[in-house]
């Protein structure tokens, strides 16, 4: 699944996101949009993860 996810988002959002920070993060699906925001340029690197 999580090579799956690597070759769609290389595809369609041209991002190469390596698989070693896919298995540094939580997992979780907030953990994977805060990761594609950040190589997309749509959030900065201090930013929090999710809601408070």
């Amino acid at each position: 699944m999580g090579a799956e996810l690597l070759v769609t988002l290389r595809q369609q959002y041209d991002i190469d996101l390596p698989s070693m920070e896919l298995l540094r993060s939580e997992g979780t699906v907030a953990d994977v949009a805060r990761i594609v925001h950040l190589r997309l340029g749509l959030a900065r690197p201090g930013d929090a993860p999710g809601p408070e």
